[in-house]
């Protein structure tokens, strides 16, 4: 980035009597001062005219980095209050044992349990979906070969024996 101080003007470097010297303009008179201000005046009175830009790239940039944010933040908070919940000692007390505290094998036992058992649903829904989308897009595929061969007179596909 641009680091260096913007250049001011009215100030340059000379060389008297062989060391450098910095040269300073200043307006001397009083008109010469409010002419320097209403040419400053009159610049900053006139209306720039540039270009916007477009800020819909960035504002979409800006919503996708927002929204995994979000979503990363929603999963640490629900994993942790699934874990604070499967470890807490209110699941594990029995009638009958009320005053004994559970032990950490009861405790991660349940957790690891729960873990398991939503991979197990969440992997075979995933398999069945995916089962299903092979169905069926083997059977397209039957259809598109069956239509080609009744365009083209035949009316069943030519099946050969190994």
């Amino acid at each position: 980035g641009d680091n260096k101080a913007p250049e001011l003007g009215g100030t340059t470097k000379v060389i008297m009597n062989g060391q450098e010297v910095i040269k300073l303009e200043m307006p001397s008179t009083p008109e010469d001062v409010d002419a320097i201000y209403q040419l400053n005046m009159d610049k900053l009175s006139a209306r720039s005219l540039y270009d916007k830009e477009d800020n819909s790239d960035k504002t979409k940039d800006d919503y996708y980095k927002l929204f995994r944010t979000g979503l990363v933040l929603i999963w640490m908070f629900t994993n942790a209050l699934l874990i604070i919940f499967m470890t807490s000692s209110f699941l594990f007390t029995r009638d009958n044992e009320r005053e004994l505290a559970p032990t950490k094998t009861d405790m991660s036992g349940s957790y690891l349990s729960v873990i398991f058992w939503s991979v197990a649903v969440l992997s075979a829904v995933r398999f069945v979906g995916s089962a299903l989308y092979l169905i069926l897009r083997f059977i397209s595929y039957l259809m598109y070969v069956l239509r080609r061969g009744l365009r083209r007179g035949r009316a069943s596909i030519d099946v050969v024996a190994v």
